[in-house]
């Protein structure tokens, strides 16, 4: 979770498909997002030796619950200016559960097309032993929801699915 002060690193080099013992190039950086900030603003490849790109995250921007993705463009630092590669950096800021909320979270009027998800990233308190889901439909609208539950690593810990019955309501305690 971001903290402010995240500094993460790409290690970079050359592949050497010209097959040259020689080589050196410059590099231009720049991001695609206001959020994502490569901390040099050019960088040079010589020979074998690879080179290390620091990027921060601006935390004050990412905000709102959601995934964010951007790239860092690397350019050459010639008058061609052409694209040599990139660098893909993906954030996720969850929805936090606290006693501002009252440990509460309500998705309400969500509407997916058939075929399409929508996830939804959760920052559960630790120490937390319980977690209870409402689900609930319109009436006469059939309603589906699958859920997956991750720890902290990626893995998967839990899942569950849901289906509106005649009562167009369910509850799970997981």
């Amino acid at each position: 979770y971001l903290t402010g002060k995240e500094k993460f690193s790409f290690r970079i080099s050359r592949n050497n498909t010209i097959n040259s013992d020689k080589f050196y190039r410059m590099y231009n950086l720049k991001s695609s997002a206001n959020w994502l900030k490569p901390v040099q603003k050019n960088v040079h490849l010589r020979n074998d030796q690879s080179v290390i790109v620091n990027a921060t995250i601006d935390s004050e921007i990412l905000k709102s619950p959601g995934l964010y993705n951007a790239k860092i463009f690397a350019t050459r630092a010639d008058k061609s200016a052409n694209p040599e590669f990139d660098l893909m950096a993906t954030f996720i800021v969850p929805y936090e559960f606290n006693s501002s909320n009252k440990y509460s979270q309500i998705f309400e009027a969500e509407k997916i097309m058939p075929g399409m998800h929508k996830r939804y990233f959760l920052k559960i308190p630790f120490g937390t032993s319980n977690l209870k889901i409402n689900f609930s439909a319109k009436s006469k609208d059939f309603s589906s929801l699958r859920y997956y539950l991750h720890d902290p690593d990626g893995r998967e810990k839990y899942f569950n699915q849901f289906e509106t019955d005649e009562n167009l309501n369910s509850t799970k305690y997981v």
